[in-house]
């Protein structure tokens, strides 16, 4: 087929590589006002392949930032019975529990849905993120996973002053987020990261974007460095006092949401920079962690939280310590990963 722009090429490519939709399947895509452009795109490119596709604008259904997941909008689904979602839209402030995950979980509980997340997509990220080649991010991804899945302790150190060390249990599972999404299974997209929730975490972790809340801050101009210690926050510090109190503010507010609930390594190659958005920014090659929820579901952690803030470091080296009692391997200098990986 022929492609007109780079959004068109992004949604084709989630669409149809990505999501691997089919004829047959019935496809539900859930977008906003701010980001109806990029929704209006997936649905044409989904209606290209198969006759059941829907759209819903969040804002029919309630005011922003939504308390709660709305019984108009669960008996939407219903009334459609999806095989595949998509959420195209933006987050607001305590949405995330209130909201998005309810809705997550109904996709793929309910109806087993193959489910893209695109957290606060915009153009941009259509025609960056994802215009990228997803067949390298998918291999590098995916032997990147055979080798951390091995590591019995990571390493990571940058320029910035990051260095701390991140320690795993082998019951817990590493997942990659390689651009192939399953049924009943959740990737974001762009996609480009394998991630799990480690054992326990002791050093400095210096962040320049940040999550959830904090996303529309973009990059920081002056870093948040993070203090760790057996896997919970020690101590923070950061030039900008108003950011670093409601960093400690919102880590806080919830039984473990300042405990580290995620370790990742983003592999989405291609990209040049931050662009100051964490959809995209956590699968910059390097290291993103986040505090809160382990997603236990997937990783097989025995806990949880309601909460689940991501930090992103750069220009890391990531040293690996193997399980087979191996010496050492590092995998990636100063953002770049090693060439056999490649």
């Amino acid at each position: 087929m022929e492609i007109i722009n780079k959004l068109q090429r992004g949604s084709f490519t989630a669409i149809n590589s990505c999501l691997r939709v089919k004829q047959e399947d019935r496809v539900l895509i859930v977008t906003d006002l701010e980001t109806k452009e990029v929704g209006e795109s997936l649905y044409s490119e989904a209606k290209k392949v198969c006759k059941n596709v829907k759209i819903v604008v969040i804002e029919d259904y309630t005011n922003r930032p939504a308390k709660s997941f709305p019984d108009k909008l669960k008996h939407e689904i219903d009334e459609f019975k999806p095989n595949i979602s998509i959420y195209a839209a933006q987050g607001y402030e305590g949405e995330l529990g209130a909201f998005r995950r309810p809705l997550i979980d109904y996709f793929k509980q309910k109806y087993n849905c193959k489910h893209a997340h695109m957290i606060s997509i915009t153009k941009q990220l259509m025609e960056d993120g994802m215009n990228q080649d997803l067949e390298k991010v998918y291999d590098l991804t995916n032997k990147l996973l055979r080798i951390v899945e091995q590591a019995e302790r990571i390493h990571v150190s940058d320029p910035h002053g990051t260095n701390i060390t991140f320690y795993f249990d082998s019951k817990l599972k590493w997942i990659p987020d390689d651009g192939r999404i399953e049924p009943g299974h959740m990737q974001n997209l762009p996609c480009g990261e394998v991630y799990t929730s480690p054992k326990t975490g002791n050093g400095r972790f210096v962040a320049w974007v940040l999550g959830d809340n904090f996303a529309s801050q973009g990059v920081l101009k002056s870093p948040l460095t993070v203090e760790i210690e057996n896997g919970i926050i020690a101590s923070t510090s950061c030039d900008d006092t108003e950011l670093l109190e409601n960093f400690n503010n919102y880590v806080n507010e919830h039984e473990f949401g300042n405990r580290v609930g995620e370790f990742a390594i983003g592999t989405l190659l291609g990209l040049t920079g931050f662009v100051g958005n964490l959809l995209q920014d956590e699968k910059f090659p390097g290291v993103h962690i986040a505090f809160g929820y382990p997603y236990p579901h997937e990783t097989g952690a025995d806990w949880t939280c309601p909460s689940h803030l991501d930090i992103i470091a750069k220009d890391t080296t990531v040293t690996l310590w193997l399980k087979s009692g191996e010496e050492e391997k590092t995998i990636m200098v100063d953002g770049k990963f090693i060439p056999e990986l490649l």
